[in-house]
């Protein structure tokens, strides 16, 4: 008989798969959601832009919320729509609108769309359809943003880098920018793309997703709009029927006339509520300011060593001391952002409802008197 030798799977795995490490976050520690104030992630708090006169009545789609969810009617025994033409065609719809009157690109086309997992997907299938393992390069420009002028693109420094390295095969550009939550400036990305429409200029990929103005953060959607040649390439890389029935059935929902205007609705009272923490938060000792832009469903609060009257300055060990006095004792997540370049003692907190708003106010100014207390005891 033959000596076999055991499994050893760091002899057999990619080295640099080894080396990964998983997705984590504080939501891991948590079984379960349902005494939590969810204020840590890219989501909308207003809940997912489904028309309650859905849930009946049929829409122009043929497709109702029960339908959408019940399996016969999905027919869940069955692969489902390969190709998703029909849910394309929505969200080149929903694109086509939104354009501006002087836009010199083409109408948007489902030849011009991929769909995937979440845009997550639509990123890896991008890197994978342009970069060479071990010999191309990614530009991610957050290391190009200037700080000092409230996280704008330094478009010429990222066209000095791209000019000085042939390798870099791919720019990724994020706007609105996250954490900052600022918008890049037409501009700035003009001068690094050359253009600023899909269908006006052939290496231009514009990626997006359901998961925020939408609220469909859990169908995980994600939708990438380029010309039809690399949109095609996107395609081909994905693997066969990647979006699952009633993904497809509750996307098609949300891009009715219905849904759209109740996004809008849900828009409106997120406005409402980052305008109260606008107003509210800075009358908070130990508020230092607000960083970046206000064009996202989340803002990013710098806070202070001690309050600014008493010469504080934006300090990670007092953002880091909040962030744990919200989750033990209140039972609120939110996100530390204090190690991003320009971020220093801050935290990223999603707009929420009216009560979470007045919950995470209470809070905030709660955790930070006693925090003070502790640090700079009365004699």
């Amino acid at each position: 008989m033959s000596n076999l030798h055991p499994f050893d799977i760091a002899k057999c795995a990619r080295p640099n798969i080894l080396a990964l490490k998983p997705y984590t976050t504080m939501r891991d520690d948590y079984s379960s959601n349902a005494d939590v104030t969810l204020l840590d992630a890219n989501e909308n708090a207003f809940g997912p832009s489904i028309a309650s006169e859905l849930s009946t009545s049929t829409c122009g789609s043929g497709v109702t919320i029960q339908s959408a969810l019940d399996p016969k009617e999905l027919q869940l025994h069955r692969y489902p729509d390969a190709q998703q033409t029909p849910l394309k065609q929505l969200f080149c719809d929903l694109r086509n609108t939104s354009q501006s009157p002087d836009a010199a690109a083409k109408p948007l086309k489902p030849e011009n769309v991929c769909l995937g997992v979440g845009s997550d997907e639509s990123i890896d299938g991008i890197i994978r359809a342009f970069c060479t393992p071990g010999k191309d390069k990614i530009l991610i420009v957050c290391v190009n943003l200037d700080t000092e002028n409230g996280f704008s693109l330094r478009s010429s420094v990222t066209n000095e880098t791209l000019s000085n390295d042939p390798l870099i095969k791919v720019v990724f550009l994020c706007s609105p920018q996250n954490p900052t939550g600022n918008l890049l400036l037409r501009p700035d990305i003009v001068q690094v793309i050359l253009a600023a429409e899909v269908n006006a200029w052939p290496n231009l990929i514009v990626t997006s997703t359901l998961s925020k103005a939408f609220g469909f953060a859990a169908i995980r959607l994600g939708v990438t709009f380029s010309q039809p040649q690399i949109s095609q390439l996107l395609n081909n890389l994905k693997g066969p029927y990647n979006m699952s029935a009633p993904t497809i059935a509750l996307a098609t929902l949300a891009l009715q006339p219905e849904g759209i205007a109740l996004m809008k609705e849900n828009r409106v009272r997120m406005f409402e509520q980052r305008a109260r923490l606008l107003q509210e938060l800075p009358k908070i000792p130990g508020f230092g300011k607000f960083l970046g832009g206000f064009n996202t469903n989340f803002i990013l609060v710098q806070f202070l060593s001690k309050p600014a009257d008493q010469g504080g300055i934006p300090d990670n060990v007092i953002a880091q001391a909040l962030l744990h006095a919200l989750v033990t004792k209140s039972r609120i997540l939110v996100r530390y952002r204090g190690k991003e370049a320009g971020c220093v003692g801050s935290l990223r907190i999603t707009k929420g409802t009216g009560e979470e708003v007045d919950t995470i106010l209470l809070q905030i100014r709660t955790a930070l008197e006693e925090a003070y207390a502790r640090e700079f005891p009365m004699p």
